[in-house]
């Protein structure tokens, strides 16, 4: 990194590379909300929600011990799971995704 004359950093333009669209440009708003949900392990998950004090148990409804995002994706039977798996997840492929 430079410093410029006036003290202030400045990156050189070769710094960045210029990758083009990242895969997943084209999901809507709710889709990336889902995915940072699930990236984070932060969201509407009773693991989480007992930790916050909005939730009386970290278990989950069809019986698991507790409610987490890697249950939730991997193992639950009663909530809904990507058609195409964690590959759908990776991806971020529109009809993957939805």
């Amino acid at each position: 990194m430079e410093c410029g004359v006036d003290g202030q950093s400045h990156m050189p333009p070769h710094f960045i590379p210029d990758t083009g669209t990242p895969p997943g440009m084209t999901l809507q708003s709710r889709a990336w909300v889902r995915l940072n949900c699930l990236r984070t392990s932060v969201g509407s998950f009773c693991s989480c929600l007992y930790k916050w004090g909005t939730a009386s148990s970290v278990a989950c409804e069809c019986g698991a011990e507790e409610q987490t995002v890697d249950h939730v994706v991997l193992q639950c039977l009663l909530i809904y799971r990507p058609p195409h798996g964690l590959h759908g997840l990776t991806v971020l492929d529109d009809e993957k995704t939805e």
